[in-house]
């Protein structure tokens, strides 16, 4: 078989390909589908370590009863202090000091009280005969708030009085005869005068209402049985003995 290049023959081959034992490795990236993208969308939320974290900072004396302990320093307050020595103030005071009974006499120049009382109301006073005096003119005490009816606002002149002017009218004092006044209507008697003005119907002319509480069934019954309720008994003669 001398010019047949069998080492190039391939044989042909059927069937399924080999595979990959336990599958091939994922092309995908890692942030689609992976747990890497699951933890990467939940990092918003807070973690377990985002509360309460100022509990490890806290002291362990802030709710000890009695309060916790003191933060200054043993040596106490040794700053400066603006304090004035002995001698570098006043140490006299006027409201310590005793006082004269009823003040200090004034040191002002001593005047007169009547000029000087003059010479101040000679200022706003003017002098006599400076000026025309006027009486104050009456007003009213109290105003008038109801107004009278039936008088005229336009008050009448007083007449003169004197002989002649007036007429003296003694009527009131003088005596007179009693004098009754009577009826001015017509002469009509007493009867007729009373039927023309009382015009009211007599009692029982209407009639007279029953009551609401009447029981007419009962009446007519009792009407009915008004002699047989009571059985009187005739009286027997009286045998002679």
């Amino acid at each position: 078989m001398d010019g047949f290049a069998l080492a190039e023959y391939q044989v042909p081959r059927s069937g399924h390909p080999p595979s990959v034992q336990f599958g091939t490795i994922p092309k995908a990236p890692n942030e689609a589908g992976s747990l890497f993208a699951e933890a990467k969308k939940a990092a918003k939320y807070p973690g377990p370590d985002a509360y309460h974290k100022e509990f490890l900072n806290r002291t362990w004396a802030a709710k000890a009863p009695g309060g916790g302990f003191s933060k200054l320093s043993r040596d106490g307050d040794l700053k400066k202090k603006n304090t004035p020595a002995v001698g570098t103030y006043e140490s006299w005071s006027s409201q310590c000091s005793p006082k004269i009974r009823g003040g200090i006499m004034p040191k002002t120049a001593r005047g007169c009280l009547f000029y000087d009382q003059a010479v101040s109301d000679s200022k706003w006073k003017p002098a006599p005969g400076k000026y025309d005096p006027k009486r104050p003119e009456r007003h009213l005490e109290c105003p008038q708030f109801t107004v009278e009816t039936g008088t005229s606002r336009v008050p009448k002149k007083a007449g003169l009085l004197g002989p002649g002017h007036y007429t003296p009218c003694h009527t009131q004092t003088e005596k007179a005869v009693v004098v009754y006044s009577g009826s001015k209507e017509e002469g009509n008697n007493f009867l007729e005068k009373r039927m023309n003005k009382d015009k009211t119907p007599a009692p029982g002319s209407n009639g007279i209402p029953d009551p609401k509480s009447l029981d007419r069934a009962g009446k007519q019954n009792h009407c009915r049985r008004l002699l047989a309720d009571r059985i009187v008994v005739p009286r027997q003669p009286h045998s002679a003995r």
